[in-house]
């Protein structure tokens, strides 16, 4: 027999459990966030009032962002915490007097941000209370990458080539630090260069290629873990193709004669005869 455990909640104790399950819900995903300020903590010095103001910038302002305050520290290991504390982004009260308050020991509000911002942070309590203030923004949108050089399908008689690749996120920015290339399923990061201004990038490196058909895949993350991919196939020929001319006629009447010949080349493009393009056979490799 199995016994079902029932309980009986009245009506306000409900709700609050409700409440706090709500509130227990991050606005969004941690695994699609960045970090647009912060940590930082903010501490009482002295008096009764003190007011701390910072300069912060973001890629994209339009994207979703959240404001996180933590009264006591991140760590939480502070016990001195702030009580009716007010916070400003730009001008525009975020956090009032009701929101912070000692007994209260984590807040989070979405907020709406500038490219350029300030934050003004006016503490109250003792001297020696902290908050510590953590914004975080909104990407789950991967970076681009693209190989610029050599092109996908592309035939080169180059070697060592020099490998050229581009990069960009115009939301949280590049994470310089997880850019990853294979040659030919062979990690060759270490042989590239990286430039970056956080938005946009680029790598390079001169790398010694196989004869033949050679395949590049690269990846790079974002600040939100967001990763973009990109792979091509490309074929490297540096051997000269090895053209036969068969025997023609010493005695040729008239100004024009037929020349014909063979040729041991995989990847031939086009063979010329004074100046004149020859017609190919391919499966043949013979030409006229």
């Amino acid at each position: 027999m199995v016994f079902t455990k029932i309980y009986n909640f009245k009506p306000s104790k409900l709700i609050l459990l409700i409440f706090l399950f709500l509130i227990s819900i991050p606005l969004f995903s941690q695994a699609e966030e960045f970090i647009a300020f912060g940590p930082q903590n903010f501490i009482h010095q002295k008096g009764f009032t003190s007011t701390v103001t910072n300069n912060f910038s973001v890629i994209n302002p339009n994207t979703d962002f959240v404001l996180r305050v933590y009264n006591g520290g991140l760590e939480g290991l502070n016990t001195k915490l702030a009580g009716h504390s007010i916070i400003l982004i730009n001008g525009v009260q975020v956090i009032g007097k009701k929101d912070l308050r000692r007994e209260k020991t984590f807040i989070e509000k979405p907020i709406t941000l500038q490219a350029e911002n300030i934050i003004e942070v006016e503490l109250k309590g003792k001297p020696g209370c902290i908050i510590a203030v953590v914004i975080a923004g909104q990407d789950n949108i991967a970076p681009n990458i693209k190989i610029n050089s050599p092109l996908d399908g592309e035939f080169t008689h180059i070697n060592p080539y020099n490998i050229k690749l581009s990069f960009g996120d115009d939301t949280s920015g590049i994470n310089s630090g997880s850019f990853k290339i294979s040659i030919n399923g062979i990690d060759k990061t270490e042989l590239f260069s990286i430039n970056s201004t956080g938005v946009l990038g680029e790598a390079y490196g001169s790398i010694d290629l196989s004869e033949g058909i050679n395949n590049i895949e690269s990846s790079i993350s974002d600040l939100a873990s967001n990763t973009g991919t990109v792979s091509n196939y490309f074929t490297v020929d540096t051997i000269p193709p090895l053209v036969n001319i068969n025997a023609v006629n010493s005695t040729i009447n008239g100004s024009n004669f037929n020349v014909t010949g063979t040729y041991i080349e995989d990847n031939l493009g086009t063979i010329t005869v004074n100046g004149i393009n020859a017609d190919i056979n391919h499966e043949q490799k013979i030409y006229s």
